[in-house]
């Protein structure tokens, strides 16, 4: 089965032998620790790196292990796409780079996802594999339209007391979904997020609070700073929350061609 595998992928497995890593939650043993991307899960990572095709597609990953999980991505997604992975770990970090020698496409980074990671954005997809935690900053990290995905998630489990499930499903600037893995004991919790139209009191049309990110990317288009910058819906969308966010009717503001 392996032998089916992108070379990519199979170079990272052996990265991952040579270290001691775990490929499974088998081999992880009853403790819970880190292991590898499962090959469901790797191949739906895939699927997803194969669509980010726009203008810069940035993806990133927190949590690199010896770059499994990378490694799927990188093997799908399209040639002028860029990946930053970061590893706690400096020994999976090294591994990790020469997996990704002879692939400039490909950074790994040594050091805590959460400090090294977010400054780089945003991104078209984002795979928390354990090393970013349920910080809703994650999702500022996304461009709109991008997505987030957890691994190692039990199938069935209520959404309360469960982090990443609460993270996913509560957050109302994604849109969430539950991904059963063909073994039926993993699921996958998948978010794409959405632009909140913000009402002139500043509050999120679906009463989310945390518009702040989506109020400074209004601005950024409406100065011309954002990498959509007055260009199509992307434009109209980001103009209509600023000046909603400033108490201004955009149609107003439009005939009298007055910018904030």
């Amino acid at each position: 089965m392996e032998n089916d595998f992108p070379p990519l992928v199979q170079r990272a497995m052996a990265a991952a032998r040579r270290l001691g890593f775990p490929l499974t939650r088998e081999e992880a043993g009853p403790g819970g620790g880190p292991s590898a991307s499962l090959p469901g899960t790797g191949r739906f990572l895939a699927m997803l790196a194969a669509g980010c095709s726009g203008r810069n597609a940035l993806i990133g990953e927190l949590g690199t292990g010896t770059g499994l999980g990378s490694a799927w991505m990188a093997s799908a997604m399209p040639e002028g796409c860029a990946l930053v992975t970061a590893e706690l770990d400096p020994d999976r970090a090294a591994a990790a780079r020469e997996v990704f020698a002879d692939d400039p496409r490909v950074t790994v980074v040594t050091g805590d996802a959460r400090t090294v990671i977010g400054s780089r954005g945003p991104y078209d997809l984002l795979f928390s594999d354990g090393g970013g935690g349920t910080d809703p900053v994650l999702v500022d990290w996304l461009r709109i339209g991008g997505r987030i995905v957890f691994d190692d998630v039990t199938p069935g489990r209520p959404v309360d007391g469960d982090p990443k499930r609460e993270f996913m499903f509560r957050d109302p600037r994604l849109v969430p979904v539950e991904v059963a893995l063909p073994t039926l004991r993993d699921s996958l919790l998948v978010g794409t997020r959405i632009r909140l139209f913000l009402d002139k009191g500043g509050r999120g049309a679906e009463g989310g609070e945390r518009v702040g990110h989506d109020q400074e990317a209004g601005r950024e288009l409406v100065e011309g700073r954002g990498p959509a910058a007055g260009r199509g819906r992307a434009g109209d969308a980001g103009r209509r929350a600023y000046h909603a966010a400033a108490g201004q009717d955009p149609l107003e503001v439009r005939r009298g061609h007055r910018m904030a």
